[in-house]
């Protein structure tokens, strides 16, 4: 089988094929196009609140390790100053 043949063949059955589909679809074109149209708003809202809670969570995250954070560092500042204390006692 040569090239040619063979593109021949492949634009053959491309066209067959879209005959077919066409002829054989199970709904009109705009009601296709309103249903993609309907599952890509779909996906677009469920998107966006993920989006949203996601972003809550982290929000929720940071606020957490902040707050954990300054207790952490409440701490050892407590620490620092009773070492201080100490040191300056055991000085004098």
């Amino acid at each position: 089988m040569t090239g040619e043949n063979r593109t021949n063949y492949l634009v053959l059955g491309f066209g067959l094929g879209t005959v077919i589909g066409i002829l054989f679809a199970p709904k009109a074109g705009l009601e296709t196009r309103n249903d993609i149209k309907g599952r890509i708003q779909e996906g677009q809202k469920y998107f966006k609140r993920q989006g949203n809670e996601l972003l809550g969570s982290a929000t929720n995250t940071v606020g957490h390790g902040k707050q954990v954070l300054r207790n952490h560092m409440q701490g050892v500042s407590e620490a620092v100053a009773a070492g201080k204390v100490a040191y300056l006692r055991r000085v004098a």
